[in-house]
């Protein structure tokens, strides 16, 4: 094979195919990012749900944690409810940005499974900052 058919046939082998009405993927980078972020997405928003109902608590194993929240009922329920409502929202972005990347953009392996964990992780670290910045003014009030 030559570099030119090489270079033309790696993306275009990667790509999602449907042959005979099956589903098939050559390359497992895409499939298994995928599934990953969408379970962990799903796992999170899950576990943001009672929380977001005000379901759970104050307690040291669950929730969002912080020497104030610990202190004070009221900052706990107000700042789990907000962390909860938007983890939920985080990973319904997870989940939309993942998609968009797997079906429509498809960028190298490598870079697919970079951008997935950079998908999964920075809505969730955005969110926690968040939350840390309205206690803190929660806290002044």
């Amino acid at each position: 094979m030559s570099n030119l058919t090489r270079s033309f046939v790696g993306p275009v082998r990667a790509r999602l195919l449907f042959q005979r009405g099956k589903l098939m993927l050559e390359s497992p980078v895409y499939f298994k990012s995928l599934v990953t972020v969408l379970a962990v997405a799903g796992v999170l928003a899950l576990v943001a749900v009672p929380l977001a109902l005000r379901k759970v608590p104050p307690n040291r194993i669950y929730g969002f944690r912080t020497p104030a929240t610990l202190q004070n009922e009221k900052i706990w329920y107000r700042a789990n409810a907000l962390f909860g409502r938007d983890m939920i929202i985080a990973s319904a972005c997870s989940v939309a940005a993942i998609l968009i990347l797997y079906f429509f953009l498809r960028p190298e392996p490598d870079s697919f499974l970079m951008i997935s964990l950079l998908i999964l992780a920075a809505p969730s670290m955005i969110v926690a900052l968040l939350t840390g910045i309205r206690i803190q003014k929660m806290k002044g009030h």
